[in-house]
């Protein structure tokens, strides 16, 4: 069975499979429905829209709703425990956070967000909702989530409870000690080889702790949404970054942990002026960027010589990759 992509798109579900080392569409799906989150593991696909989640058990041949206990249907995030299938978090806007246990059938909301929500009335400067949660970063029960204009949260208990880490919308100095994070966090990274390493991608930067969340330090000043650390090498980060919101983007590469950077932007302008980088993806020895457009480029993480892999015309949100298997 070939590998394959599993992309959201705001106008349906697209499934692209490896053939002959080229990939290629073979399936496309609810085409009226505006699709902003994938996840997948194993044979098992959740998929988030403005209007719920969609669930396959079979890699994409059939689909169904799994909206049993979800009261908030706009989904922003979705990630499938890597070590327990079974155990789903899905991030709404306006902000919440659902846990699933059995796989998708069924969701539970976790009261302390809706708590931290209101007590600090988190907001959206683009949208009239009260936040919205945009991603997790999963390590055995240790769950952290990103909360646009709202801070990170922590859970070691994979979402059963909460508590919000202490934050502020003040600067701080690059490469400074902190306690606190930036209100405006976008996306949580863990490195995979060791316990300690978080990196948060910002509205005021990249900021990193390796006190699990307790102190931090700002590593690149710049607007960023995602980051991609090197699972060999944690002192080895790309990030995506930007002036704002989708102005003068570009691609940024630190092989000293953030002490310096330099771009690499080949084959790409010197800067995008009106887009940016909105979540990475390595597959293999590829490494994949969806931009805020809807656009999708890609690299071999060897030579840095980026390509288009999908047009703006698909205006993909989000994108998974499921390995191929004997069958």
């Amino acid at each position: 069975m070939e590998s394959q992509l599993v992309i959201a798109t705001s106008f349906g579900l697209k499934i692209m499979r490896e053939i002959n080392g080229e990939w290629e569409i073979t399936q496309s799906i609810q085409h009226n429905t505006h699709f902003t989150a994938v996840s997948s593991l194993e044979d098992k696909i959740l998929a988030g829209s403005k209007s719920g989640i969609f669930r396959s058990y079979d890699r994409g041949k059939t689909w169904q709703e799994s909206n049993r206990g979800l009261d908030v249907l706009h989904i922003r995030a979705l990630k499938i425990n890597p070590h327990n299938p079974d155990l789903i978090l899905a991030g709404t806007e306006p902000a919440a956070i659902f846990t699933s246990r059995d796989g998708g059938e069924s969701w539970q909301s976790c009261p302390e967000v809706i708590n931290y929500r209101e007590k600090y009335e988190w907001n959206l400067p683009y949208s009239p909702e009260a936040g919205c949660v945009r991603g997790f970063a999963i390590q055995k029960n240790r769950v952290y989530a990103a909360v646009e204009q709202g801070g990170l949260l922590r859970s070691y208990d994979f979402g059963r409870s909460w508590e919000l880490l202490d934050q502020r919308e003040e600067d701080i100095q690059i490469n400074s000690a902190d306690p606190w994070i930036h209100h405006d966090v976008h996306s949580v990274r863990l490195h995979t080889s060791t316990y300690d390493q978080i990196f948060a991608a910002t509205g005021n930067g990249l900021y990193y702790s390796t006190a699990e969340g307790a102190s931090w330090s700002k590593i690149h000043p710049d607007y960023c949404r995602d980051i991609w650390i090197d699972s060999a090498q944690p002192s080895h980060i790309i990030v995506g970054s930007a002036d704002g919101p989708d102005r003068n983007g570009s691609i940024k590469e630190s092989i000293t942990g953030g002490a310096s950077w330099h771009p690499i932007m080949r084959n790409l302008p010197e800067t995008w002026s009106n887009t940016m980088v909105e979540k990475f993806l390595q597959i293999n020895n590829e490494l994949f960027a969806v931009l805020s457009n809807g656009a999708v480029i890609s690299t071999n993480l060897d030579n840095f010589r980026w390509k288009m892999f999908l047009d703006t015309f698909e205006n993909v949100q989000d994108i998974t990759w499921m390995e191929g298997k004997d069958e």
